[in-house]
């Protein structure tokens, strides 16, 4: 006799903090603030997928 899946119903509650950006968005800014700016990085032999390009050009 296998393992099936038990049938469960609930209802889905989003976590509290997850709209925090929508919150509080000045406190949310200020957080981000803190962090350094986000730069894009491509190493050497790696696999990337440019999706601005167009592939039929």
């Amino acid at each position: 006799m296998g393992i099936g899946l038990i049938c469960m119903e609930g209802t889905y509650h989003t976590p509290k903090g997850y709209y925090v950006a929508f919150e509080n968005p000045e406190a949310f800014e200020a957080y981000e603030a803190t962090f350094p700016a986000k730069e894009k990085n491509v190493l050497e032999g790696q696999i990337v997928d440019d999706c601005t390009k167009n592939p039929n050009e």
